[in-house]
């Protein structure tokens, strides 16, 4: 039961344990939520007493590794959630999800900001397990109170952004101010593409935090992203970067007006003509058409269709999306074919560029 879960969280002795009982536990508090959400939407919550001071146990206990604490607070993915549901709302179940994050935040945001300063540690970069458990756990305190979106937290996440003296801090907190719009997200973005616009490595992780941002019409950024100097459509890392990773925006790719969909399947046409992997791995994300509700499994499919009767289209990306469109039309087989085909391509069969 979750109960016992919870049990385990706070004071059982194995990490594992632990960390599975956290997920298990944050998957059926989400899931929870989604299912009883009212018609008009979900609103404020009340999270469960035990599970919020089950994961104040974990932070207040000083003898846990910091690496371990880290990885506890990360809660399951949406694409991990919508596994556990049958016609999933994408959008739903981010906002269920977004919404338990917010409350542990609220709830424990004193906590967090206690362990934010105490990983704050002026000293020079050291590579030792140690530290690198301190940084680790001092973004995600970061990025909790993050979420709560006041003046006094975004002035903190900036603050944490200018004074970082490694890559680790300094990308945690670039991605912790991009969180929310504002002045303070466009001066970060650009200071940082000023300072690393020489080193195309580090900007695809630049562009990355753009592409994945769940700020609302995210897809008229990433647009223009793609007219942006750093980003090049002919290089394989820069699109995964953008044009791969933008399905990771839950809200703005599942947005039920369709433009997600359609601006992918644009890209995913684009690249096949200058390389047919790269499209072939961007192409993937609409193979889990079946999972999602009915909405957007006609939206998808209509971009799946678009893309079947392309003049010239590329076996990479054929196969992939016959066998989706298969998929939805309840071929069982063909839906796990046409996954893990795009899993392979990812992997870098086919020629594809890893």
């Amino acid at each position: 039961s979750d109960e016992d879960r919870i049990f385990l969280l706070a004071n059982d002795s194995d990490s594992v344990t632990r960390w599975d009982s956290l997920q298990t536990i944050a998957t059926n508090v989400v899931l929870g939520f989604y299912k009883n959400r009212p018609a008009e939407g979900l609103g404020s919550i009340e999270l469960p007493a035990p599970f919020v001071e089950a994961f104040r146990s974990v932070l207040s206990n000083k003898s846990l590794d910091k690496k371990f604490v880290a990885q506890v607070l990360t809660l399951p993915l949406e694409s991990e959630l919508i596994e556990n549901v049958t016609d999933a709302d994408p959008v739903a179940i981010h906002e269920c999800r977004k919404a338990v994050i917010l409350g542990l935040a609220t709830s424990l945001k004193d906590l967090f900001l206690s362990v934010y300063k105490e990983c704050t540690v002026d000293e020079e970069y050291k590579p030792t397990i140690e530290a690198m458990a301190r940084r680790a756990l001092r973004i995600a305190a970061l990025g909790f109170l993050a979420n709560l979106n006041t003046p006094e937290t975004r002035a903190l996440c900036m603050e944490a952004y200018q004074s970082a003296t490694n890559m680790t801090e300094q990308m945690g907190a670039l991605g912790c101010v991009a969180m929310n719009s504002g002045e303070e997200r466009e001066q970060s973005l650009e200071s940082f593409y000023q300072q690393w616009k020489e080193d195309p490595l580090v900007l695809i992780s630049w562009l990355r935090v753009q592409a994945t941002s769940e700020a609302p019409g995210n897809v008229e950024r990433v647009k223009k992203l793609m007219e942006h100097p750093a980003f090049d459509i002919k290089n394989p890392n820069k699109c995964y970067a953008t044009i791969r990773a933008f399905p990771w925006s839950c809200v703005n790719f599942h947005n039920i007006d369709g433009s997600g969909y359609q601006f992918l399947a644009d890209c995913v046409l684009k690249l096949d003509s200058l390389n047919p992997s790269v499209a072939a791995a961007c192409v993937g994300e609409f193979s889990k058409s079946s999972c999602y509700d009915l909405p957007r499994r006609k939206l998808m499919i209509a971009q799946l269709k678009r893309m079947a009767a392309e003049p010239g289209l590329s076996a990479n990306v054929g196969e992939i999306v016959n066998k989706s469109l298969k998929a939805v039309a309840g071929d069982a087989a063909a839906a796990l074919k046409a996954r893990v085909y795009g899993l392979r391509v990812v992997a870098g069969e086919n020629g594809a560029a890893v």
